[in-house]
Order: C-alpha cells, then structure tokens, then sequence
C-alpha cells in the first residue's frame, strides 16, 4: 500500500478526470389559474443524480485531495463520492 499510494509520489493517483456529471434535476408543477391551488408550484429536486467517467469508477472526479495545507485537484487521494440528495420543493405565488 505505501509502495502504490505514496503521497509523495502523485503520478500514480493521477488520473483522467474526463467526465459528464448530472449534478441537479428539478421536475415541477405549476397548478393552472382554473385550480383551487392556483399560483402553487411543486417540485421534486435531486442532486448528484448520475456521473459518467469511464476511467474514474470509485470516485467523484469533482472532489479534490488534501495535501500539507493546501488542496490538490484532480488526484484520487481515498475521496469519498459525493453524497446524492433528494428534496420537495413547495412555492406560492401571491
């Protein structure tokens, strides 16, 4: 493990970060002007939904790694994926 995955040694943590990212989808109602809830609007919303990265299967090519006191972009250093969410949102127009 400390052979592989030296800290000092980042070339073989480097990876192509190439990617397509589904990172929020909102999918909403309005109710029309004829309904009893007129001017209301629902919508379900999610957040990272889906990511396609052919040489990245373990983790999230948008996290970034920790070194000494600075960040290192586009090096698998053990990230973890980002955390996929869901939510509803509940809007009134008055």
């Amino acid at each position: 493990y400390r052979n592989y995955y030296d800290r000092n040694h980042e070339e073989n943590n480097t990876l192509d970060a190439s990617f397509v990212k589904l990172r929020e989808l909102s999918i909403g109602y309005s109710f029309p002007s004829s309904s009893v809830l007129h001017g209301m609007r629902i919508s379900i919303i999610g957040k990272n939904l889906w990511v396609y990265a052919p040489e990245i299967k373990h983790f999230d090519p948008e996290q970034i790694a920790f070194q000494g006191q600075g960040f290192v972009s586009g090096v698998e250093d053990m990230s973890y994926p980002s955390t996929r969410s869901f939510g509803l949102s509940i809007g009134f127009d008055f």
